[in-house]
């Protein structure tokens, strides 16, 4: 028989992971910041049409 010893070691319990969805949202930009980037991107092409209107009048 084993002596008894007062603190065996007992494996604790791993933590189950959900920093990995958090990591994600994290990640993931809010919506208001992709409503931004739509605007500014619609800005930019109202932008390329504008200067090719003007060179239109121009030519």
């Amino acid at each position: 028989m084993l002596p008894a010893r007062c603190c065996y070691h007992i494996p604790m319990p791993r933590k189950k992971k959900k920093s990995l969805r958090r990591r994600i949202r994290k990640k993931m930009p809010p919506p208001e910041k992709v409503i931004e980037d739509k605007s500014k991107y619609d800005r930019k092409r109202e932008k390329e049409e504008w200067q090719r209107e003007e060179s239109d009048r121009k030519l």
